[in-house]
């Protein structure tokens, strides 16, 4: 973001999540040989050979990071001492802020795990089918997370922030009822349009609509904050989503899913355009 063109802030830190797309396709074509197994062979010892293969990602990830520069707003913060309670101080609302916006990600952890489960245990669908599919879907998004971003740097971070939620919540509901169905050509479709285009105006858009709220000297920590606070909240979707659907089934999963995009939407609303604001105006009032 920092080192980014103006007027491009977008499309340079739309590769973080690209990025992460690529190591998801990579694991997900891992994964999918090792689900073709016998039930009694995947569970007895086939599940457990991915996970030990990423030692070797590990082992890169480590090389990467040590070698990696850090950003000047790190490195400022870390000589200003104590931005945690700086950033509370003067943006707390900011963080407060990408907290609930950050439920829109409860989207993704449904679709990856609870949907997974779900397909199979309750509906009978293979498990390779759905990793597949969601293989497939993040591939495209390769290309589509860019392209989201490209556009957000052109006609603001809230209009392709808002579509992507409203298009999200419309396809998750129908994304669902697929899976009762067991319609194997509508759990495609829909899988690819939901996590391959719509979702890609959420991963494209959110690693710079953050940042951007922040002054420089609190930019990297206030971030964090709010984001890995949210995250942790998301990361019980799964755990959510399969006690409502125990008590209401699959339009209540989809109603708790919606509910959460909704939520971020309507934060959204009320966070100031950023995507035209000079790097230096950030976090400015």
């Amino acid at each position: 973001m920092e080192h980014s063109p103006e007027g491009k802030r977008g499309f340079f830190t739309s590769s973080v999540m690209a990025g992460c797309s690529v190591g998801n396709v990579l694991a997900g074509l891992v994964f999918i040989p090792f689900l073709m197994l016998p039930e009694e062979h995947l569970m007895s010892w086939g599940w457990r050979v991915p996970f030990l293969l990423s030692a070797l990602v590990l082992v890169v990830a480590y090389f990467v990071r040590t070698r990696l520069e850090e950003a000047s707003t790190e490195k400022a913060e870390e000589d200003a001492g104590a931005p945690a309670l700086a950033v509370l101080r003067t943006q707390g609302i900011d963080v407060a802020r990408v907290f609930l916006i950050t439920f829109f990600a409860v989207v993704q952890t449904t679709f990856n795990v609870y949907a997974l489960a779900y397909a199979a245990n309750e509906i009978g669908i293979d498990r390779s089918f759905m990793v597949m599919v969601n293989t497939i879907a993040l591939g495209l998004s390769i290309g589509t997370i860019p392209l989201a971003a490209w556009v957000s740097d052109r006609i603001g971070r809230k209009p392709v922030l808002l579509f992507g939620a409203i298009t999200c919540a419309i396809t998750t509901y129908f994304y669902f009822q697929a899976i009762s169905e067991a319609d194997l050509v509508l759990i495609f479709a829909l899988c690819l349009v939901n996590q391959g285009l719509f979702y890609s105006c959420w991963n494209g858009v959110w690693t710079i609509f953050f940042p951007e709220m922040f002054a420089s000297s609190v930019r990297y920590t206030g971030m964090a904050m709010g984001n890995q606070l949210g995250l942790i909240i998301v990361g019980f979707a799964p755990t959510i989503a399969t006690a409502l659907y125990a008590w209401n089934g699959w339009e209540a999963v989809a109603g708790f899913i919606i509910g959460a995009i909704a939520l971020s939407a309507a934060v959204i609303l009320t966070t100031k355009e950023t995507a035209f604001t000079k790097l230096e105006d950030l976090g400015k009032k």
